[in-house]
């Protein structure tokens, strides 16, 4: 496993008074590679390391709370023509699973999940590129009509325009908050309290606005500014 035995550990909760609703017991932190992940991910990493793509997986990977439910959804409705009855019926962490998630109670692992998939499988990750596993490797959406007709491209299907508006109006975020099957509602408070925080909050690109104070965003721009000097990357937002 990447994670030596002396390696640090840390408390994924803050430390404090926990909050009133809370009911979730704090999960030690490990580092792989200078990367934090849930101690129970580490546990399972040599495995993840190991997993083998098949040629036609397709890979949603993003960072945490960039619209990878939102993406599942939309790849998955255009997997199904347009035709969005039967996904509405089957929970998101079960059409698409999270790769380097353990069993988690009534959860089974991603991997497991996966091994019993059949083709063509869906595959949710939120690791950075370099710990992708490398069978992968070997083998901002402002018009969601224009980004479903090339992702339908992309996949190799063909949707008239019918299907298209299906499932643009199924992955719109008023329609995924109000669905129990991708709003994570079904889910146990034990893995997911929604009474301290939504599973999907607004959908709003720059609320962030709401929240921070001038001198917090004085701060983050500061900081962003010192840890991408040198690279040609740029941080939206707002759009």
């Amino acid at each position: 496993m990447s994670q030596s035995p002396g390696a640090p550990r840390h408390e994924a909760c803050n430390s404090g008074p926990p909050h009133p609703a809370r009911k979730i017991e704090c999960e030690r932190l490990c580092e792989i590679r200078g990367v934090p992940f849930l101690s129970s991910m580490c546990e399972i990493f040599d495995k993840v390391e190991k997993f083998q793509a098949k040629a036609d997986d397709i890979l949603i990977a993003t960072y945490p709370k960039a619209g990878t439910t939102w993406m599942i959804e939309i790849v998955d409705s255009i997997r199904q023509g347009g035709i969005t009855k039967e996904i509405k019926t089957i929970p998101s962490h079960e059409r698409a699973p999270y790769l380097e998630m353990n069993s988690q109670e009534m959860i089974p692992a991603g991997l497991d999940l996966l091994e019993a998939m059949p083709s063509p499988r869906l595959v949710k990750t939120h690791l950075p590129f370099q710990l992708v596993p490398q069978s992968f490797w070997d083998k901002g959406c402002k018009d969601p009509t224009r980004e479903v007709e090339r992702l339908a491209h992309f996949l190799g299907h063909t949707l008239d325009e019918g299907m298209i508006q299906e499932i643009v109006k199924h992955t719109s975020f008023n329609m995924m908050k109000d669905n129990p099957m991708t709003n994570a509602s079904i889910l146990p408070t034990s893995i997911l309290d929604l009474s301290i925080s939504p599973f999907m909050r607004k959908g709003q690109v720059g609320d962030w606005k709401n929240y921070f104070t001038v001198a917090q965003d004085e701060r983050f721009e500061e900081e962003y500014r010192r840890r991408m000097a040198g690279t040609s990357l740029r941080f939206r937002t707002e759009l």
